[in-house]
């Protein structure tokens, strides 16, 4: 896409921290909680795993990976060039994560679609978030530390 218009893009790697879970567990629940709801989306495990049903030795408390990713991105400015963005990709729960936690909005009935996400754009006084439906302006959690 960008390259396409003149855009200089290069893939750097993976953002490097873990989310400390028991796998077989984190995959136990999570069918679990989709089949429970019909099949249709992950939205019914990741409410009970932000909102702590799940045992933290099995699935790390899910506000401490935003709060990592948070802390990787403001260092990551640090060394930012001038006219340039950042784009990180992942899965539908982590995005959902991201953006309850980041910006406090909780995704809609719809879920996370394939290929859906949201921009984040850092102001004086507030996190600019941009939504497939709307903008919003949020106050920054306190953990953001720039």
């Amino acid at each position: 896409g960008l390259g396409s218009l003149g855009v200089e893009a290069r893939m750097v790697g993976a953002v490097p921290f873990k989310v400390n879970m028991d796998v077989e567990k984190f995959s136990e629940y999570l069918f679990r909680d989709i089949q429970a709801q019909g099949g249709h989306d992950a939205r019914p495990f990741f409410v009970s795993m932000v909102s702590g049903h799940y045992p933290p030795w099995e699935i790390e408390p899910w506000v401490l990976l935003p709060q990592k990713a948070a802390a990787y991105m403001v260092g990551n400015l640090k060394t930012a060039e001038p006219n340039g963005m950042d784009v990180y990709v992942s899965h539908d729960m982590w995005v959902a994560g991201f953006l309850l936690y980041w910006c406090g909005i909780m995704p809609d009935t719809d879920w996370v679609e394939f290929l859906d996400g949201f921009i984040v754009q850092l102001g004086e006084e507030r996190l600019h978030v941009y939504t497939k439906d709307r903008r919003v302006d949020v106050q920054y959690p306190y953990w953001w530390n720039f």
